[in-house]
């Protein structure tokens, strides 16, 4: 099995950062609407990369979010977030611990050794939380800790918290 970036599903998967129509989404080729339509550029309050193999958790955040002006660019394990990072250039990246391939720790401990991530705030989440996991996460970068289910509300709270630091 190819476990680089450069072997990844990356570019096949990942939602572009504003999504690929306007408003209520358009229709592709195919003629089916974009789940992940775009929003007006002026409206954004920033762009975050969502690091989720999690099909209904990416819906719900990459809809609550961008419903509240924030562009979401998707990679479904931690490769592919390795992979699109200096393509998005991210405000914030929301890690969830437990994606395939490359985990949430060890893509966090590498995005933190690339010179332009150093202070990208990076919001670890994960559904499994065990006793010392909050400090595992912080230690290896990690800038927030959140459990699933997270609380929509206070995520967007803290994503404004970190974006406008």
């Amino acid at each position: 099995m190819d476990h680089s970036p450069s072997g990844s599903r990356a570019l096949s998967e990942v939602h572009p950062v504003g999504g690929h129509g306007g408003p209520g989404g358009q229709r592709r080729g195919g003629g089916r609407r974009d789940p992940f339509p775009a929003i007006p550029e002026a409206a954004l309050r920033g762009s975050i990369l969502l690091a989720d193999d999690n099909e209904i958790n990416v819906k719900v955040l990459h809809e609550y979010l961008q419903a509240r002006g924030y562009a979401v660019t998707v990679a479904r394990d931690g490769y592919e977030a390795l992979a699109v990072v200096n393509q998005v250039h991210p405000h914030l990246i929301l890690m969830d611990i437990q994606i395939p391939r490359l985990d949430g720790l060890a893509a966090i401990r590498r995005l933190r050794a690339l010179p332009a991530y150093t202070t990208t705030p990076i919001i670890a989440l994960t559904a499994l939380a065990m006793p010392g996991d909050r400090e595992r996460c912080l230690e290896v970068g990690a800038t927030e800790y959140l459990s699933k289910p997270v609380s929509l509300r206070s995520l967007v709270e803290t994503i404004e918290q970190l974006i406008h630091e």
